[in-house]
């Protein structure tokens, strides 16, 4: 496992372990969650290692702390590390200021670890584990444009696109077919927990009204390439700040659903002076000629 750094996170495994530590104590007491991160690490890493063991202690016993959930045991195991200077071999061969690097931080660690454990806190994973949409939801989304500001990345995401035209799409709809759910993360250890980011096709308009199904059988999906030597993109992953858009469900369409699909990109903004989802949006659909990541 790579380590680029002293601190307690500088290192993969850590990086990788600090998603499933949130998911496990977020879905099972304490006890419970700590049997399943240890069953897995037990697993999946050597813990005969001591960098690697250090990195997994160090790094659950930080999480726990912060959390207000530590107990004796991880503690112990944590300061029994530390104070056996285990693990300290690999920022040896990199020389000495690597080595005293690493030693202030396990002597900060060491501090925090022995200090008073913090309220205990309410554990929220940054995943998305529910859908946005169901699968075969066709979208209405309303352009809000009216408010929103020029700044010069639009000159990249409008293309040919004057600011004019762009402006003069306010209040009119673009229509989204949802085909299936991306999986971006899976849990290891809490199987029915993972990450969805919703996919979908997008029709090739921009409507003046909300159109029924009927005038849906006419219009065609967006294509896209940047050039002859770039993948087509066919659908697109939006963010889930969608959800948060001017949204009506149309109906359902199970017709593609299923499809094998080749998508891209595009996120909403939480800030509503911004507008790069919908300049990449109007672009597709308009022009349909470039890669959208």
């Amino acid at each position: 496992m790579g380590t680029w750094s002293p601190t307690i996170y500088g290192n993969d495994l850590a990086e990788d372990l600090k998603s499933e530590y949130a998911i496990a104590f977020a879905y099972y007491d304490v006890d419970k969650a700590l049997q399943l991160i240890e069953e897995y690490v037990t697993n999946e890493y050597d813990l005969d290692d001591e960098l690697e063991l250090c990195n997994y202690v160090y790094s659950l016993a930080d999480f726990m702390w912060k959390k207000g959930i530590l107990t004796d045991e991880i503690k112990k195991r944590a300061l029994f590390l530390i104070d056996n200077n285990k693990g300290l071999e690999a920022y040896q061969e990199e020389g000495k200021h690597e080595l005293n690097e690493r030693l202030k931080v396990l002597e900060k660690f060491k501090e925090k670890l022995l200090s008073p454990l913090p309220m205990k806190k309410k554990i929220n994973i940054t995943l998305h584990p529910k859908p946005v949409f169901e699968v075969g939801d066709i979208i209405a989304i309303k352009l809000n444009l009216k408010d929103k500001e020029y700044y010069e990345d639009s000159k990249y995401t409008l293309g040919d696109i004057s600011w004019k035209e762009f402006k003069s799409y306010d209040n009119k709809f673009i229509v989204l077919l949802k085909i299936e759910d991306h999986i971006s993360y899976k849990s290891i250890i809490v199987k029915e927990v993972a990450d969805l980011w919703p996919v979908f096709k997008v029709y090739k308009k921009i409507f003046d009204q909300i159109p029924s199904i009927e005038e849906l059988q006419n219009v065609e999906f967006v294509f896209a390439k940047e050039n002859e030597d770039a993948r087509i993109i066919d659908s697109l992953i939006i963010g889930h700040e969608i959800k948060k858009q001017e949204w009506t469900l149309i109906g359902t369409d199970m017709k593609y659903v299923g499809i094998e699909c080749s998508p891209g990109y595009v996120f909403f903004t939480k800030n509503k002076k911004l507008n790069v989802a919908e300049e990449e949006l109007v672009h597709f659909i308009l022009r349909g000629n470039r890669l959208i990541m």
